[in-house]
């Protein structure tokens, strides 16, 4: 059944983790009764899990061959970078413009970024705007650092103007949606209108969805027990202030220790690889394993008694399924969400975080405070209303209803 408010919905999605922080709406939008389209506007993932999964129930892929095409095949021949922005606006307000028209589009949603967005979207939303279709901005990660230089690129950008970011041009966006009020906060600070943002919570973090993307990625798993207390380590950005030594040999000093398995996964936008030498140095031990990039962080941390992150969004999935994050602050400058915060193990050196694994190896229990970590999830990810249906919200705000809106700023 089709509601009166359901909209004709395009959702653009580039990158894996637009994929994985999107796709919780496109699936409350499509069961929701509304017709619910994506594209990808850059690689194609549509093997992806979540992907089928959308499909399943009823979202349609769609595609401009043309677009494609010329993005791939004509632009890059182009001599003059003038030039190929007047063929780009050509493009966009000539294929793009009938594409969007044609199809009845009348809402579109789009990743954080700039106007235009990135890669092929701005074929698509270039067009949107001219026929005056609201265009949403939606979260394509989870910001968890609370100082402003946070990486290297940053760092060089503030020695050479104030602030070294200028977010004001992303007013362009009918709204732009973030998960808590600090990153709205945050967003102000470097230029957006504040009646611009909309805090609506975490849509990939949300509890409804952290249930259904579990569920999804143990579906005909076999379920193999590893002896010993099996321990995830997720690799951070190198260039995040990271101390990338003490890194290495935190997780040497690890795989020394019996009676546990090391997993190592490196971080999703591909920035956490290790070299060679590297991994030639933690293969010494046969109980460290490398995942794969196709290796589903869910599933690890599903598999694993304990998390070793401190420079990810990836320790809020461990919190939902009730599993000991070990924080070892000691080896970034940056400060996050979840120093001090009471809901991990924060460690200021090696010896302490290798003492807390050997702790836990002789059965000690943490007894982190379900409720203190409840209250936590409910400020970061559900906009600070406990019990809040995430998903519903961005529905909502996609609908153009406007006291959420008006509830959220």
């Amino acid at each position: 059944m089709i509601f009166s408010r359901a909209k004709r919905v395009l959702f653009l999605l580039r990158t894996y983790n637009d994929i994985d922080h999107i796709t919780p709406v496109i699936w409350k939008t499509v069961t929701s009764g509304w017709p619910t389209f994506f594209l990808f506007v850059d690689k194609d993932y549509s093997e992806d899990y979540r992907i089928r999964f959308l499909e399943a129930h009823g979202a349609e892929k769609i595609r401009s061959i043309s677009i494609e095409w010329y993005y791939k095949r004509v632009r890059n021949s182009i001599p003059l970078k003038l030039l190929q922005k007047v063929v780009d606006r050509l493009v966009a307000y000539s294929v793009g413009f009938i594409f969007v028209f044609c199809r009845g589009i009348n809402v579109i949603a789009s990743e954080w970024s700039g106007p235009f967005g990135r890669a092929r979207s701005e074929y698509f939303l270039r067009p949107a705007h001219l026929l005056q279709i609201p265009i949403f901005s939606l979260p394509h990660g989870y910001f968890v650092f609370q100082n402003s230089l946070f990486n290297r690129k940053l760092f060089e950008l503030a020695q050479i103007q104030e602030p070294p970011l200028d977010f004001s041009n992303r007013n362009w966006f009918t709204k732009y949606v973030v998960q808590s009020h600090m990153h709205k906060s945050e967003n102000v600070k470097y230029g957006m209108n504040p009646d611009k943002i909309v805090v609506l919570g975490s849509a990939r973090f949300c509890k409804e969805w952290s249930n259904i993307n579990l569920k999804l990625l143990l579906e005909n798993r076999k379920q193999e027990k590893t002896a010993g207390l099996v321990v995830v380590f997720f690799l951070p950005h190198w260039d995040y202030n990271v101390d990338r030594k003490n890194c290495i040999d935190l997780m040497k000093k690890i795989s020394q220790k019996k009676g546990i398995t090391l997993n190592i996964k490196a971080h999703t936008r591909g920035t956490g690889a290790l070299m060679s030498e590297e991994i030639e140095t933690l293969s010494q031990n046969d109980n460290v394993k490398f995942q794969e990039e196709s290796a589903h962080s869910t599933t690890l941390v599903y598999e694993s008694d304990v998390i070793i992150n401190f420079g990810s969004s990836i320790a809020f999935e461990a919190l939902r399924q009730g599993k000991l994050v070990i924080n070892p602050r000691y080896l970034h400058r940056n400060d996050t969400i979840f120093d001090d915060s009471g809901i991990v193990i924060d460690t200021t050196d090696e010896a302490s975080t290798l003492s807390i694994l050997d702790d836990l190896q002789s059965g000690r229990n943490f007894g982190i405070q379900q409720d203190q970590v409840s209250k936590f999830l409910c400020e970061r990810l559900e906009a600070g209303r406990q019990g809040q249906d995430v998903l519903q919200t961005y529905v909502d705000l996609l609908s153009g209803e406007e006291n959420i809106v008006q509830v959220s700023t």
